[in-house]
């Protein structure tokens, strides 16, 4: 039995389930947002529920991204409207998401089609015969710096007002997604002032840049797996193209379960609330590729794909107007 075909059984919504998932994690993010204005005069507790408002944020996510795969409920029609719905506190317009994720999952590992990838890898061939001006906006694009902080804050809170392929997932989504966040906005300072709009935006910030630590940990790891065609191997690309995030119950808890990132790019129609027990039960099939907290720190350091090696790589340490990548060590 291939190991798709034994995840089909997980691969089923409970309405229940999903509204008490739902549910309990707006009532978190209402409940966090509610206690960080309450004590918004002492910085320390302001401080820490502002930061679990973002975690709520993130987890709502979460959420909406299980209802851009028909996962979250069951029947399509549940899924569209509370995904669409979530959009005003994710900024992420639904059928934008449920597009152009769409095209990452179907190309997971497809060295030939990266600009599906979320975050985009160059290959070293590719570095090497590029000029010192792209190779720098390269090394700019790659920082830390770059992929979680100001690039995130870029594209939630600036680039998905417009997002990309906009024209085939529709004008209608974004203008709507724009819409919800301007009424919400609006009311929280109409009900609870500047003071308000600083707690909102400062979860934001905080979701989107937190949140985007965790594709970058899932895909960007040394022995990640990209290939060509005809050797590409879907099965294979999601298994060890990507992790599971061992960071513990409490980070599974506030991200839901998004940690099991290989079984959901394998089948992505297992929501989000069953994925811990899809993986426990298959864990004797597979040879997971797990990540702890410190090695999930020390991937910054992959940069570029070496085709030869078929593993991930630093940038090269000697000057960048050398070409020659047999004279690099790799760091």
């Amino acid at each position: 039995m291939k190991i798709k075909d034994f995840t089909k059984k997980y691969a089923y919504a409970d309405n229940k389930r999903a509204a008490r998932e739902l549910i309990l994690t707006i009532a978190f993010y209402v409940g966090s947002f509610s206690l960080a204005y309450l004590f918004y005069n002492n910085w320390f507790l302001s401080s820490v529920f502002v930061l679990l408002t973002g975690v709520g944020t993130i987890r709502l996510y979460m959420l909406q991204h299980d209802c851009g795969h028909y996962s979250f409920f069951h029947g399509s029609r549940a899924n569209n409207v509370v995904g669409t719905l979530l959009s005003g506190i994710t900024w992420t317009p639904f059928r934008s998401l449920r597009y152009n994720h769409g095209l990452h999952h179907a190309h997971i590992g497809n060295l030939d089609e990266r600009d599906a990838s979320e975050i985009y890898t160059m290959t070293v061939g590719e570095y090497e015969a590029a000029t010192p001006v792209r190779r720098m906006g390269y090394r700019i694009y790659r920082s830390a710096f770059t992929l979680f902080l100001v690039g995130p804050i870029i594209i939630f809170f600036f680039r998905y007002r417009w997002p990309k392929n906009i024209n085939r997932s529709g004008v209608l989504d974004a203008m709507i997604t724009n819409a919800l966040l301007l009424g919400l906005w609006g009311a929280v300072y109409l009900l609870l002032g500047f003071k308000g709009v600083y707690i909102m935006l400062w979860a934001s910030i905080f979701g989107a840049t937190a949140g985007s630590v965790i594709p970058y940990v899932q895909h960007n790891f040394e022995n990640t797996y990209w290939e060509r065609h005809p050797n590409l191997d879907f099965q294979t690309a999601a298994l060890t193209g990507t992790t599971i995030l061992d960071f513990g119950r409490v980070f599974d808890l506030a991200t839901a379960n998004i940690a099991y990132h290989d079984l959901h790019h394998l089948n992505a129609r297992i929501p989000s609330y069953r994925l811990q027990e899809c993986q426990n039960d298959i864990a004797h099939m597979l040879n997971p590729v797990k990540v702890g907290w410190v090695e999930g720190l020390s991937c910054i350091r992959w940069k570029l794909w070496d085709e030869e090696l078929g593993k991930m790589v630093g940038f090269p340490t000697a000057s960048l107007a050398t070409t020659d990548i047999s004279e690099k060590p790799l760091v």
